[in-house]
């Protein structure tokens, strides 16, 4: 039995370079509508597909164009010999304080939607029953003895156990920037499992050789540069894993220096958003544009990076609260502060904490 997954679609009109056509549907939202029917499309040979959370972006306004629009994605694909199952993720809520989900309202299209509690399901293998445990953001992760008390018939005895949620867990990286967050589910707390697929975090990869994220469908900014993204099919028989890269826009960060912009292909560029990153600025930025565009380029834009001088220290101590070293590092750099660096690096931070 095989099972396509995917994660992290985040459903959204908005986002780098989107623009909107005459149906007043963006051209960003279209890329990750586009991308989830390719899952259906390339995965025949799989008898159901599973979203692990965060399939929607707004936590708290959901847009109704784009909630359309998946609606008839998935009652457009509706089958009776293929299952469509969703794990609610953290921007799947309208609220912490409600935990109601968006997701309730795809109920009539797909066939499971999982968002109160974890929940657990038996599916038939070659070597007896796959145990798998559902596991919504903030759901509880199975113990061992919860874990006996749902399958401790004989039946059940043979057959892995399997998990699939939204979680974070610890000594996993965010993004490109390798970024690790400090805190996350301890490892231990899967150690009874033989396989363990997450969403949540966006870059595909392998915390420990049994548990893995899946990366999010779609590239959705630069913080995503470089990565090539898709969905994953999943053998219960084997517990083996693909992944199926997807022809959808990837987010490129050229720096003058490395070598040339002129130097940079075609089929580097077209049909991918491109950043150009220098220490100069560049004498015209018009023409660079023009440049990469006629190679295919969907957008570009220009991150121009300053070199920090080693100046006297801040008046800070270990206690000293975030805000305050702020304040002090923006008063004594307001002279040549650059607004818009810090812009980007606050929408870096946000992205990285709602992710």
């Amino acid at each position: 039995m095989k099972i396509a997954i995917f994660a992290d679609a985040h459903v959204y009109p908005h986002g780098p370079f989107a623009r909107v056509d005459e149906s007043g549907l963006s051209s960003r939202a279209q890329t990750i509508l586009n991308a989830m029917q390719k899952v259906f499309t390339d995965s025949d040979d799989c008898e159901e597909i599973w979203c692990l959370g965060d399939l929607f972006h707004s936590k708290d306004r959901l847009l109704v164009r784009e909630f359309n629009e998946v609606y008839r994605l998935f009652q457009g694909n509706r089958s009776k010999d293929r299952k469509v199952r969703l794990i609610a993720g953290n921007h799947d809520y309208v609220s912490g304080a409600s935990r109601e989900s968006s997701l309730v309202g795809l109920s009539k299209v797909v066939d499971f939607v999982y968002w109160r509690e974890t929940c657990s399901e038996g599916f038939r293998c070659s070597n007896g029953i796959a145990k798998v445990c559902f596991v919504p953001w903030e759901g509880e992760i199975p113990a061992p003895a919860q874990i006996e008390e749902i399958w401790g018939s004989e039946r059940y005895r043979s057959g892995p156990n399997i998990l699939v949620g939204h979680v974070a867990v610890e000594g996993a990286i965010v993004g490109s920037r390798e970024y690790q967050p400090p805190a996350g589910t301890p490892l231990t707390m899967f150690d009874h499992f033989d396989l363990v697929l997450l969403g949540h975090y966006h870059k595909r990869q392998s915390v420990t050789s049994k548990v893995h994220y899946v990366g999010s469908l779609v590239a959705h900014d630069f913080g995503d540069a470089g990565e090539v993204r898709g969905f994953t099919k999943l053998n219960l028989d084997t517990l083996e894993t693909e992944f199926i890269p997807l022809a959808t826009p990837r987010f490129l960060i050229v720096r003058d220096g490395d070598k040339r912009l002129t130097d940079y292909e075609e089929k580097e560029i077209s049909g991918n958003y491109v950043r150009v990153d220098s220490r100069e600025p560049c004498e015209d930025e018009d023409a660079v544009r023009a440049m990469f565009e006629s190679r295919g380029a969907l957008g570009v834009v220009f991150n121009y990076e300053r070199e920090y001088s080693d100046q006297a220290r801040l008046s800070i101590t270990v206690d000293t609260p975030l805000q305050d070293t702020l304040r002090q590092y923006v008063e004594r750099e307001k002279a040549s502060l650059d607004a818009e660096r810090l812009l980007r690096v606050a929408e870096e931070t946000m992205e990285e904490k709602e992710c």
